[in-house]
């Protein structure tokens, strides 16, 4: 079995490919919608998913208090599927990762394609 740090990289290199070659962002939205299930299947901890999520969408690990927080979530939630889901949402929604992957210079029609995209690939069997 792949370790956490070895499925993010896979996962991560790909995802900045997009920003750094100045291609559009359809692949990007795919690959991010299909990011908690293929993490679900990858992972059997909540730690291991949740860290694997940080390196794969903020290129980091968890600060400790954002770590505690998302754990305890996942914690109280009877659907780990659901709860990756919400943690992707809220990772694809800061700053630092539409800096980190070239989105934060979308127009307001681009990002809600690519909001279109990505969710239309996450309820993708």
């Amino acid at each position: 079995m792949l370790s956490r740090f070895a499925i993010a990289i896979l996962i991560g290199v790909g995802m900045l490919v997009p920003a750094a070659s100045g291609q559009d962002f359809t692949d990007l939205a795919d690959r991010l919608g299909r990011l908690p299930k293929t993490l679900l299947a990858k992972t059997k901890s909540d730690a291991d998913l949740i860290d694997t999520m940080f390196l794969a969408t903020v290129v980091r690990l968890p600060k400790a208090d954002e770590k505690a927080r998302v754990t305890k979530l996942f914690e109280e939630t009877k659907d780990r599927r659901k709860m990756a889901e919400d943690l992707l949402w809220a990772l694809a929604n800061t700053k630092e990762f539409a800096q980190l992957h070239g989105l934060s210079s979308l127009s307001p029609e681009q990002a809600a394609a690519f909001t279109e995209r990505m969710t239309k690939a996450m309820r993708e069997k």
